[in-house]
């Protein structure tokens, strides 16, 4: 009886893990060669559907620097699958700077139509963004991502 059940429950896990279980393993960041819509860097996350977000940094005045981030389905029309982005920006002197990105449409009846935008002190034209880019406010699914600024093509970013 006991390998009876035991064979069961396998059997259940095998067919639990090859419907829902693939998301996992066929998850992947690609940079892309060209350049996006906005001009930033472009980045393909493939996980049960692809999905595009671009990073673009413009100085503002001084020190200060807009970052935005862009978010395209797979027909690279706008659509923002996340919440927010905690961004690290690193120079490379080393000197780090932290910001949070918000929706800048985060009403339910224009939601993910947005785009995820701040403000951040940036010494230097040079670095590198380690972004997470959550999908709730509860920050428990989520993506790592790193661009580097100024973008000018894989050969630039690739190691």
């Amino acid at each position: 009886m006991r390998l009876r059940n035991l064979i069961v429950i396998l059997i259940l896990v095998g067919i639990a893990w090859s419907s829902s279980g693939c998301a996992f393993t066929r998850y992947k960041v690609v940079p892309q060669a060209e350049k996006g819509p906005q001009g930033g860097q472009m980045m393909l996350i493939n996980q049960c559907g692809s999905r595009y977000v671009e990073f673009v940094a413009k100085p503002t005045s001084g020190s200060e620097w807009l970052l935005q981030i862009f978010g395209y389905d797979k027909n690279m029309k706008p659509k923002m699958h996340y919440h927010s982005a905690d961004v690290e920006i690193v120079t490379p002197d080393k000197k780090e700077t932290s910001v949070t990105l918000w929706n800048t449409d985060p009403f339910f009846w224009n939601r993910g139509v947005g785009i995820l935008s701040g403000k951040a002190n940036i010494e230097g034209s040079a670095f590198t963004a380690h972004v997470v880019l959550s999908h709730g406010t509860a920050r428990g699914s989520s993506h790592c991502i790193d661009f580097n600024y100024p973008f000018d093509g894989p050969e630039k970013t690739t190691k």
